[in-house]
């Protein structure tokens, strides 16, 4: 069962087509908010238990100290593929939500000893409630895995600079971002996260901050399917660009 809000895009398209074609039984709350979903979502399992079921609630965004070691195995994959390539980088681009990609990453290279710097791009929060986040999920981490919670963790940004309206919005930069990575690459990114980020690296590159010749890794955190929910933006972005 999914417990979503009701916001602008409501066509069968995107995540929502998604998690329908999977049968999932969907629960639609009438705010735009989706940080407001929890007290919705844990009545609906009290419910269930009322039922005799036995639901598992996952939180809004999925994050918790247990699910963020999904990156950190991504993180230890990533690490053995620079091994294999004789290489590694010098500064590293993540989408920050509620900080379970990026804290998973992050704490995992530096506790392998790799000092490049972090730069985690806001889709949501501002700075300092990423930076909130970060901190509760790196004491999780450290604590399922037995290391030190309170070890260097180095250069690190977070930035909300590039999140535009409010969660979701299509940014025109990120739209751009997004136009640039298709033309050049044939990678589709979505308007949500990972254009956002790619918005935020072009920005840094354009100022000057990325030194030419630079390793840069930037994560493509999936969400392609978004990328189809935002059509009317993208189609408007298009006319005009």
């Amino acid at each position: 069962m999914v417990v979503l809000s009701r916001d602008h895009y409501v066509a069968m398209q995107g995540n929502l087509l998604t998690v329908h074609l999977m049968g999932a039984e969907v629960h639609i709350v009438d705010t735009e908010d989706h940080w407001e979903l929890e007290a919705d979502a844990l009545a609906l399992c009290d419910r269930l238990r009322d039922e005799g079921r036995r639901p598992h609630y996952i939180p809004i965004s999925g994050t918790t100290a247990l699910s963020c070691l999904g990156y950190v195995a991504g993180a230890l994959e990533l690490a053995r593929q620079f091994e294999d390539q004789g290489v590694g980088p010098d500064v590293v681009y993540l989408p920050f939500g509620t900080g379970g990609v990026f804290t998973g990453m992050f704490l995992t290279f530096r506790a392998l000893g790799n000092k490049a710097p972090f730069v985690g791009i806001s889709v949501n929060k501002t700075g300092a409630e990423c930076q909130q986040f970060m901190d509760t999920w790196w004491l999780g981490i450290s604590e399922l895995l037995e290391v030190d919670a309170d070890a260097d963790r180095g250069d690190y940004t977070i930035t909300n600079q590039f999140v535009g309206r409010e969660y979701g919005d299509p940014t025109r930069a990120g739209l751009e971002a997004i136009a640039v990575m298709v033309e050049t690459e044939g990678i589709l990114l979505d308007s949500v996260y990972s254009g956002k980020v790619l918005s935020g690296l072009l920005h840094d590159v354009a100022s000057g901050t990325i030194e030419p010749g630079s390793t840069v890794v930037m994560l493509h955190s999936g969400g392609t399917p978004a990328l189809f929910a935002y059509h009317e933006a993208i189609a408007a972005f298009l006319e005009t660009r």
